[in-house]
């Protein structure tokens, strides 16, 4: 036929399955391309939806400070402590930094609030408390962006390194905006199966007890609760976890859940007869719970006596030595002694600070002096300062 081209049968076929070589060879590519792209949508959906955990280097922003809302003389509210965020609206503080701030005030008056933000958190209810942990767990009225993870395992005593206090120090002139990142300050020496004894470069951390210690991934390996001149006395990581899960089933002898009373105050009352019974019971952690929330009364001396010369509890140990300290008579005297070097063994670094004070002052010998810098070199090796300024002193 004139104006056509007839081809081969042979070109036809050529043609046909070099097309369907080709479309084969590029489907996989194509689907790879697909899959990749789908894959990257889904983690960005997962991350916006999901927990906002913060690196180290923003944690401070989860770090809030804990008040009653009625102005003091100042105007800037009645201080007590530190509260961080574990959730969108779930915070972590110490049991005794909540029962102070209720001096005087209802659990509806108390906020927390940062110096980074104008927004002030009201709490909507208290989840969970342990006074023998010296732990409480909030539930706050309103979410905010941002909070801490909590590190997956608790650390060995080798892995406790590279840490950072988060807290609000009590430093005049402005405590308001005191808003700190202490780093840790020597090695660890001490750990019992409550907390760690951990040093920092701040000479003293009064006003951080409820912040966050993190690790250098910025998750929480525990909860300051106390302290000596720049020794944190750190909860351990799974007392928290437990504190955060409460409400499992499992054994929770030292935690309260108080979603199942109906007023907080209830909560409080059934969480003093726990840690009552677990005093009867012989436990000394309960027992130094008992004596710090009531120091000065007989009752709680008397817890004190018994976790110290009971159990093997340091803290018990050194708290009860340092009341002993400056009597002159000599069962004191021995008592003393003997309570802060079994204290001072473990690592508890205010009892070897004092064991050498008490060795220097009260026995003088050559022999006492010499032991008696040896305990403030090993007190120095942990990080504690009043230790470092002593043996400057003496090797002047």
């Amino acid at each position: 036929m004139e104006g056509l081209t007839v081809k081969p049968i042979v070109t036809i076929l050529r043609s046909y399955w070099a097309k369907r070589l080709n479309s084969l060879l590029i489907w996989p590519f194509k689907s790879y391309a697909f899959c990749l792209f789908a894959l990257a949508i889904l983690v960005f959906h997962t991350s916006a939806q999901g927990d906002h955990y913060l690196p180290l280097e923003r944690a401070h922003e989860a770090v809030w400070k804990i008040h009653n809302a009625n102005l003091g003389k100042d105007g800037k509210g009645y201080f007590t402590g530190t509260t961080f965020a574990i959730g969108p609206n779930l915070f972590v503080t110490n049991h005794h930094v909540l029962r102070d701030a209720l001096i005087n005030a209802s659990l509806t008056e108390i906020v927390l609030s940062h110096p980074e933000t104008p927004t002030r958190l009201r709490i909507h209810r208290v989840l969970a408390l342990s006074q023998t942990h010296d732990l409480a767990l909030l539930e706050t009225t309103t979410s905010i962006n941002g909070h801490l993870g909590l590190a997956h395992n608790a650390p060995s005593l080798e892995q406790l390194t590279h840490l950072t206090l988060i807290g609000y120090l009590l430093k005049d002139p402005d405590i308001f905006h005191n808003l700190r990142k202490l780093k840790q300050k020597g090695k660890v020496g001490y750990q019992d199966d409550w907390s760690y004894g951990i040093s920092f470069e701040e000479p003293k951390l009064k006003g951080s007890s409820g912040g966050p210690v993190v690790d250098a991934h910025g998750k929480v390996i525990g909860v300051i609760r106390a302290s000596s001149n720049n020794l944190g006395i750190i909860v351990r990581l799974e007392h928290l976890r437990d504190l955060r899960f409460v409400q499992t089933p499992g054994k929770k002898e030292f935690f309260t859940d108080c979603t199942r009373h109906n007023r907080f105050t209830s909560c409080m009352e059934s969480e003093l007869r726990n840690v009552n019974k677990l005093a009867s019971q012989g436990n000394p952690i309960a027992q130094y719970s008992l004596w710090l929330n009531s120091s000065k009364s007989e009752t709680g001396i008397k817890w004190l006596r018994e976790a110290a010369l009971g159990g093997e509890h340091p803290p018990s140990s050194y708290s009860l030595a340092k009341m002993l300290f400056d009597k002159t008579d000599t069962e004191s005297r021995f008592l003393t002694e003997v309570l802060l070097e079994k204290a001072a063994i473990r690592g508890f670094v205010p009892a070897q600070f004092n064991m050498a004070r008490f060795l220097w002052r009260n026995v003088g010998t050559y022999e006492a002096k010499r032991k008696a810098i040896d305990w403030l070199e090993e007190a120095e090796k942990l990080g504690y300062i009043p230790a470092e300024n002593s043996l400057k002193r003496i090797n002047r």
